[in-house]
């Protein structure tokens, strides 16, 4: 054997080859990796930690290591524990070559590799990944895995991808110090624990060092055994909960005191007269791409929709902290669960705004945001057809379509009539088709659930009769 082999496959002598050991482990524990595990040339690994790194027994170790004299014992560095046995990293990387017939070149790396553009590049949860089948079975990563296995029978961390989560918030989450030479700081350093914004981390114990939730949804997925989409949450009731409450004693209130129309477009200098902002403040807002919606132009040109407008009002930009009455009020709530919304007060009793207090405030304004132009705008746009005992809406954009092909200007009664008097000439015997199209006489009406999303004239769709079959498609929302 070379044991300065670092390139290839690592040959062994033909006994060791044909050792029964290594037959029972390839047999039994090889399918068991999905990857071929790595090792950092930098690191420290134990005679515990390779065993636990490549599923290999104890026994399997030492009779490398005494036996075929492959793993190399090195000296450990004076404040590492005395009855630790540390391996040659170069040493571990030839015995995963020979056990599992990886070139040894795939296996060693350096932490260099872990700085590169090209690993940079990788998604945060392939790089997570990728670290994580290198530093496993390390010194200091066993250190932090095995306290993390102890806290298992607590609840696993949720990452709930809108919520801004600081390295120091993670204290709380993993039982570690973010001070200096703290678990915290490793992680941030070995590449652990990404920034979610692109920049570097700031000073160690900066609470504005937020961490990109996919990769940190990644880590926390291996350290428990489970599937990154158990631990990853983008649909939230509880801030869905808030937000009606939040439309209904805040959002609703604000348009009709204000007389803000929440689907018209305003210019910056009326929005803010109406509203009530300062001129200035909401042009700086828009300009610095803080209010969501909102797209920025020069010379006046910039438009914010009422409800965008009214949600901004809202927000209280020019506070410079919250007090827990403060986020009742904000949200027109009667209580708030802090902790479910992922927000955590200073010992005064405040929260940041920045930090927690606005991006919980976008999340659960994006769902009002939706619920007004949804349930409100389009419901007071909308018309209704009865035929046969239900009722069928029918939107505006639709409306527009039937008085565009008919040259007219205005969707008045004599065209709810002219439909009506379509749907109820339908003679047809009620069925129970799957197919969602009505043809009568003058019209196709196209249907998804109770919502009229296009009416065609029949003239013009002589193509359409084709694709769509028999008429009576839509028969099954009548039996």
């Amino acid at each position: 054997m070379d044991l300065e082999q670092r390139v290839g496959i690592f040959k062994v002598d033909e006994q060791i080859e044909k050792d029964v050991s290594v037959r029972i482990w390839r047999e039994e524990k090889r399918r068991l990796f999905s990857v071929v595990p790595a090792v950092v040339e930098e690191e420290i690994y134990s005679k515990s930690g390779v065993s636990l790194k490549l599923k290999a027994s104890l026994k399997l170790i030492d009779k490398f290591e005494k036996s075929f004299g492959l793993l190399q014992v090195v000296d450990k560095p004076s404040n590492y524990n005395k009855r630790l046995t540390p391996f040659s990293t170069l040493s571990i990387a030839q015995f995963t070559s020979f056990l599992f017939k990886e070139p040894i070149e795939n296996i060693l790396i350096s932490e260099k590799c872990f700085k590169s553009l090209d690993f940079l590049n990788k998604s945060p949860e392939e790089r997570i990944r990728i670290l994580y089948n290198a530093y496993f079975g390390s010194l200091w990563f066993n250190s932090f895995y095995f306290r993390q296995k102890k806290l298992l029978h607590s609840s696993v961390p949720k990452v709930k991808v809108w919520q801004r989560i600081s390295v120091k918030d993670l204290e709380d989450w993993f039982l570690s110090s973010n001070e200096k030479g703290g678990m915290l700081e490793k992680l941030r350093k070995k590449g652990f624990l990404i920034p979610r914004y692109g920049n570097a981390f700031r000073v160690t114990g900066n609470s504005n060092n937020i961490v990109e939730p996919f990769g940190l949804a990644q880590l926390i997925a291996l350290i428990y055994d489970s599937s990154i989409s158990d631990i990853l949450m983008f649909d939230d009731p509880y801030p869905k909960k808030i937000s009606k409450v939040f439309v209904e004693k805040r959002v609703l209130p604000f348009l009709s005191e204000k007389n803000i129309i929440a689907d018209k477009k305003y210019s910056l200098n009326e929005a803010a007269d109406l509203a009530g902002i300062n001129r200035y403040t909401l042009y700086d807002a828009a300009k610095r791409g803080i209010i969501p919606n909102v797209k920025f132009r020069r010379n006046g040109k910039t438009k914010i929709l009422g409800i965008d407008l009214a949600l901004f009002a809202l927000k209280n930009t020019l506070k410079l902290y919250f007090t827990y009455s403060d986020l009742l009020d904000l949200f027109g709530t009667e209580s708030l669960d802090t902790l479910a919304l992922g927000m955590k007060s200073s010992p005064k009793g405040r929260f940041s705004r920045h930090h927690y207090v606005f991006p919980v405030y976008d999340y659960i304004a994006s769902f009002a945001r939706e619920k007004i132009l949804r349930d409100y705008v389009l419901e007071k746009e909308s018309v209704f057809v009865s035929w046969r005992g239900k009722q069928f809406r029918i939107g505006s954009d639709v409306q527009k379509k039937y008085l565009k092909r008919y040259g007219l200007k205005k969707f008045d009664d004599s065209c709810l009539e002219h439909i009506s008097d379509e749907l109820a000439g339908v003679q047809d015997p009620v069925g129970d088709s799957s197919l969602n199209v009505l043809e009568t006489e003058q019209l196709i009406f196209y249907f998804d659930g109770f919502d009229i999303v296009d009416i065609k004239i029949n003239l013009d769709l002589k193509m359409d009769r084709r694709k769509c079959g028999k008429s009576d498609g839509f028969m099954k929302y009548f039996t």
